[in-house]
């Protein structure tokens, strides 16, 4: 079955001169806004009402050959014929050789090229005669090109021929012309704006015959009858493309005909063939085919190639590609159409056979052809191609998109129904099409079990719901089956059955030689990847139709395929799932961890740590699976995590914490203390829980927590946990505990952190930190107890004599900061309980710290066995040191009692002065006189009664109100107020 992209609407013959050469269009514009539209045919008024709009109307220009432009009226909306002369212009005796259009916003001018003649035509029917553009510049001319970048500019671009003088070689030159006016009457005038000449004799020899030109911009494009040649504006270069192979052309042929002329070529029997159009402007996309025989090769602007190639059945009388992506090429008896977005093989599309008649190539020199863009009532861009021919003129108009989708579903070519929605340029139109033309592939697709390829159709279909889905599983969407809404789009495909059924009937149709079924999982598993494709697709706020039914479905299917990675995922998202459609196949299917995922993404966290815990104990079993719930890990761990996450999410205070936080407890450590950590449970609750752990050995760890972590003061806190830390020391150092109990720490861990801890705390019981520390080699730890009760000579023994740190027992010393410590350290060094007297270690303590102590006390405590020559300096530095803090406190002390006398004397004379009050005294503030009232003296001498000096607050009564001397900050004046 062939596509059908175009069809042959209708024929119109001309009544003048015959011989169609040139064909032009444009849009009608008015500026009045009616709907009334004025027709002339044989100058003969008619007036035609009706609701057409101005910009259906189209304006045709018909070139003919007895020098005649016609110009027709098309409307589209029109019943009957919709194609009406207008007018008719006599521009000369020549034939018409081009006619074109330059628009410009809403004003337009009409050219028309005749024997090498420029002419303009009016713009209107108001009866004036074509004016010849006579230019100098323009002698010779032969050719008219628009530039193709810019079809609103006002330029106009005329290929001439030129001689420097007579009998030199003729060159090719450009000349550029611009539009200066749109009056109205046919006033339009052509302006020279710039002359180039191409002087490339390789390129374009002077043998040569100029046939067509393209404009685009800077380049230029030429088809000789011996090459392509690309000429550059801004550069002045030409370059050649490729050359024709005219090994079939006879010599006379070539020869026929001035340099430039448009003469036909003959074959090598003498007879005229035709000098068909070579060069086509595919205005869309800025390229250019370029005829050689029968392939077309496709260039870009600059002449190069894109490497997209169209081949003939033969060579075509003309071709046109203003369509695109369409190309239409004309032969004698048909139309061929080719999509040039595909390869040499796929790119013809359809045939358009000619009735009842045919073109003859021995009879014309030329098809011209041209076209234009209309708007249906629907909004869809149709195109209309017109193509002339001697006395008549064939319209061909595009099949509307929708039909050719539809035509192309019939011939199951599903991707090229695709293709043709996608060439709609109206964006909702376009989307229309698009979203039917894949849900009919699709439904169609179904039917033949085909679901890779259909549900990648649905994938394109952008309001597609699962749920018309549901009828190919009636046994899982029962419930939802009277609320789906069947969509029949083009009603092109039947009412879907369930896929038993057609699972049933393709395997029938096998048996019978029919194709091959696909396996059920196979189906299954394509249709999950696409509901959970579209339900990820879902934006944040919408909500599919049905979603609970879409989500149950899901799940059964799952459990179908055997796909636990994906149910747990759907499970543990959100979801829809009717957990009492699904429970009893998750429980016999062996996927508990997924059941208790779906409870508790609904919100149900109790009843899914019920589930966990019954895995953890043996009650229910989970089928394992690779990739599923206990892969990498053993069932308690797995089981753990799951509950810490439900807590987690449930937080203090819930039923869960209070039921299954124990219970975890007893069973991991690492993840309950992590977990105590993130849900910020009160002390008294974590203690409550703590004490009812079975795992006696592992208490010291939640100790560890409830005091460092939760920061509890409770003295039966701390002293359990110093308490449990010795005792963990014991077991680490008797190699007894096991590696869970002790949390992996090590002895000097433990004792690291013990230190730390009887440092710090101010909580815990001394004394039974000390008993417990009795009888271990904790030495240090026994120094940090004794020196919180004050016993430091117990504390300095352990230094000095068991550890040996004479160093540590000196900064202990200091730590204390006062004699007592250094003194004790003395004694014990002179008078130790065993051995020799250490009198090296005593003088070393003197030299260092002996400075400050009382040298009473030091010659006191000094053993009488003791050598004088060591200790001999070091009483002397003591003695001399002494009596230096003895003289400089004499003398502070006498400085001191001299300014005491020197203050007090300038009181005495501060307060020995008088005031002599009078009846004409007044206060400095207020002017008020003072009389009996009480009043104050500042030291500068202002007088200010009691209530001014207080105004501003006691604070203030040492500034004066007056100056804002402030007396308090001057030594002596004080405390003379």
């Amino acid at each position: 079955m062939q596509r059908k992209v175009f069809e042959l609407a209708q024929e119109q013959y001309t009544k003048a001169g015959g011989g169609v050469t040139a064909l032009a269009c444009s849009t009608v514009t008015r500026d009045d806004g009616q709907t009334t539209q004025t027709w002339r045919r044989d100058a003969t008024a008619n007036t035609s009402e009706g609701a057409t709009s101005s910009e259906d109307v189209k304006q045709l220009l018909v070139g003919l050959n007895d020098g005649r432009v016609e110009e027709y009226r098309f409307d589209t909306k029109r019943q009957g014929s919709n194609l009406e002369l207008y007018r008719r212009v006599k521009v000369g005796k020549k034939s018409i050789d081009q006619v074109c259009v330059i628009s410009s916003g809403s004003s337009k001018a009409l050219c028309a090229l005749s024997g090498g003649v420029l002419w303009l035509l009016p713009s209107d029917d108001s009866g004036a005669s074509p004016t010849q553009v006579k230019a100098g510049a323009l002698r010779g001319l032969f050719y008219i090109a628009q530039d193709l970048c810019n079809l609103e500019c006002r330029n106009l671009l005329g290929l001439c021929k030129t001689s420097l003088a007579p009998g030199l070689p003729k060159k090719l030159k450009l000349v550029f012309l611009e539009v200066g006016s749109f009056a109205p009457g046919g006033a339009a005038q052509f302006h020279v704006l710039h002359e180039q000449v191409i002087d490339a004799k390789d390129v374009v020899p002077s043998s040569a015959h100029v046939r067509e030109v393209v404009w685009y911009g800077d380049s230029v494009l030429l088809r000789t009858d011996k090459n392509y040649v690309q000429f550059s504006l801004s550069t002045g270069v030409a370059r050649e493309i490729f050359a024709h192979n005219n090994k079939g052309k006879g010599a006379k042929g070539q020869q026929a005909g001035g340099l430039f002329s448009g003469g036909s070529a003959q074959d090598q029997g003498g007879n005229e063939v035709c000098a068909h159009q070579y060069m086509i402007p595919i205005v869309e996309q800025k390229q250019t085919i370029l005829l050689v025989e029968d392939i077309g090769t496709i260039v870009n602007m600059a002449g190069e190639p894109t490497g997209s190639m169209v081949q003939f059945p033969i060579e075509p009388m003309a071709i046109h590609a203003m369509c695109f992506p369409y190309l239409l090429a004309v032969f004698a008896k048909s139309v061929y159409v080719y999509d040039i977005r595909k390869d040499l093989r796929d790119a013809h599309v359809q045939t358009i056979p000619f009735s009842n008649y045919f073109l003859s190539p021995t009879k014309v020199d030329r098809v011209p052809v041209t076209s234009w863009t209309s708007v249906t009532p629907s909004g869809e861009n149709q195109i209309f191609i017109m193509v002339g021919h001697s006395d008549m003129l064939l319209f061909l108009s595009q099949t509307p998109l929708e039909e050719q989708c539809k035509e192309m579903l019939r011939a199951s070519k599903f991707q090229e129904c695709l293709q043709i929605a996608y060439t709609s340029q109206l964006p909702k139109y376009r989307e229309y099409l698009i979203e039917f033309s894949c849900a009919e592939a699709a439904f169609l697709l179904i039917e033949r079990l085909e679901f890779s390829r259909a549900l990648e159709f649905l994938g394109e279909c952008q309001e597609f719901e699962p749920n018309q889905l549901f009828p190919l599983f009636p046994e899982y969407t029962k419930p939802w089956k009277t609320q789906v809404k069947r969509k029949r789009y083009w009603s092109m495909h039947p009412p879907l059955c369930s896929l038993e059924d057609l699972v049933g009937r393709a395997t029938n149709n096998e048996g019978a030689g029919g194709a091959h079924a696909l396996p059920d999982r196979e189906i299954k598993v394509a249709i999950v990847d696409f509901v959970l494709e579209l339900r990820a697709r879902t934006g944040e706020g919408e909500e599919t139709v049905l979603a609970d039914g879409v989500d149950t479905l899901l799940a059964h299917l799952l459990l179908d395929v055997e796909d636990v990675k994906g149910l747990e995922a759907l499970c543990k998202g959100p979801n829809k799932v009717l957990i009492p459609e699904v429970e009893k196949r998750f429980c016999s299917s062996g996927r508990i961890h997924a059941l208790a995922l779906l409870r508790e993404s609904q919100g149900d966290c109790f009843g899914a740590a019920e589930l966990w815990t019954s895995l953890s104990e043996g009650k229910r079993s989970e089928l394992p699976t690779p990739g599923a719930f206990l892969t990498g890990k053993s069932l308690g761990d797995a089981v753990s995590l799951e509950l810490a996450r439900v807590v987690k999410r449930s937080g203090p205070g819930a039923r869960v914490t209070g039921t299954f936080l124990p219970w975890l407890m007893d069973r991991s450590v690492e993840v309950s203390l992590k977990l105590l950590a993130d849900i910020s449970l009160p002390v008294g609750e974590t203690m409550a829980m703590v004490n009812e752990t079975k795992r006696t050995s592992c208490r010291w760890r939640y100790l560890d927590f409830v005091v460092n972590v939760q920061g509890s003061t409770d003295p039966m806190h701390h002293s359990e946990f110093a308490l449990s830390m010795v005792n963990l020391w014991k077991s680490l150092e008797s190699g007894e505990g096991e590696a869970e109990e002790v949390g992996g720490a090590t002895a000097e861990e433990v004792c690291t952190r013990l230190q730390d801890f009887l440092e710090h705390s101010d909580y815990y019981n001394t004394q039974a930190a000390i008993s417990a520390l009795k009888g271990t080699t904790l030495w240090r730890e026994q120094v940090i107890v004794n020196k919180k009760i004050g016993n430091h000579k117990e504390a300095l023994h352990i230094l000095t004599f068991v550890i040996g740190d004479s160093e540590a027992g000196v900064s202990y010393c200091e730590d204390l900061g006062s004699q007592e410590g250094y003194l004790t350290l003395l004694d014990m060094l002179l008078n130790p309980e065993t051995g020799p007297p250490l009198y090296g270690e005593a003088v070393r303590l003197l030299s260092s710290k002996g400075a400050s102590l009382n040298p009473l006390k030091v010659l006191d405590s000094l053993s009488d066995k003791m050598p004088m020559p060591l200790a001999y300096e070091t009483l002397a530095r003591m003695l001399r040191e002494r009596q230096h803090r003895k003289r400089s406190g004499q003398v502070l002390k006498g400085l001191a009692r001299a300014n005491e006398l020197s203050v007090a004397q300038q009181r005495v004379v501060s307060l020995s002065e008088h005031v002599e009050m009078t009846a004409d005294r007044a206060c400095r503030v207020c002017n008020i006189r003072i009389g009996t009232k009480v009043f104050g003296l500042y030291p500068n001498g202002v007088l200010v009664c009691y209530r001014c000096m207080m105004r501003s607050g006691k604070d203030a009564q040492h500034v004066c109100p007056v100056t804002g001397r402030d007396f308090s900050k001057e030594e002596g004046w004080g405390d003379c107020i």
